[in-house]
Parts: structure tokens; C-alpha cells; sequence
């Protein structure tokens, strides 16, 4: 038997600029291969606490899958399997990001604020496959 570590991170939900739904549309035929389902167009943003941002950080680079741009002048997009009050999620770090590492954008097969009656401001904790 294969024990597994687990990552929790802990952030604010915020309202972002409105571009994931048309990302996740783009790049959707690798994220429905990666989710196992249709990805809801839009993604949950939260912004992380400062203490994890070192760790998301290595764990990006290091551990996260690749999806390459579907079509030139796009970047590539990292992500790593996690969820939400257990939701299957990804974790989406675009490598042009205005976020940079102190946010995660999560993309699942359903609309998460709705589903889990999330707000901005609350506070949630992701937890990450490792």
C-alpha cells in the first residue's frame, strides 16, 4: 500500500478579472482529460496566505502536470489534482498569470461558488494530491 502526502492550503476567495471562463474554455479538451469531466467555464480564485506560497511554489514546479497551449501565442498552464470540501478540483497555475503564485485558480466539473455556497472573503482550505 502506497501512503500518500497530502498539502492543505488555506486563502481568501476573491473575485478575479473575469478571464477564467474563456481560459478554461480554451484550454478545456486537456482539462476535461485531466478532470474526468466537462470543467464548469470559470474557475474559483483564492488567494493564498503568505506562508504557502514557498511550498505551492516547489510543488508547481516540481510536481504539477503540463498542459501545453492548444495554439500559438498561448502559455503553457501547471496544474495538480486537489479539491474542496471534497470536490474534485484542479489547481491551475497559468505560467502568465497576473497572480503569479499568490493565488490558485480552481476549475472543477461544477461551479463551485454555487455547489458550496462560497463567498469572497470566506476563508477555505484546498487540499492537494501530492
Amino acid at each position: 500500500m502506497r501512503c500518500r502526502a497530502r498539502l492543505i492550503v488555506c486563502g481568501r476567495v476573491f473575485t478575479g478579472l473575469g478571464e477564467g471562463g474563456r481560459y478554461v474554455e480554451i484550454y478545456s479538451r486537456s482539462i476535461e482529460q485531466l478532470l474526468g469531466c466537462t470543467p464548469y467555464p470559470g474557475t474559483l480564485n483564492i488567494a493564498i496566505y503568505p506562508p504557502y506560497t514557498g511550498v505551492l511554489h516547489d510543488l508547481f514546479r516540481r510536481e504539477s502536470m503540463v498542459i501545453e497551449p492548444p495554439r500559438a501565442g498561448l502559455g503553457r498552464v501547471r496544474a495538480v489534482r486537489c479539491s474542496l470540501f471534497r470536490v474534485p478540483c484542479l489547481a491551475l497555475f497559468p505560467e502568465r498569470s497576473v497572480y503569479g503564485l499568490s493565488a490558485l485558480e480552481l476549475v472543477a466539473c461544477i461551479k463551485l461558488r454555487d455547489a458550496l455556497s462560497i463567498e469572497d472573503g470566506d476563508c477555505v482550505c484546498v487540499d492537494i494530491e501530492r
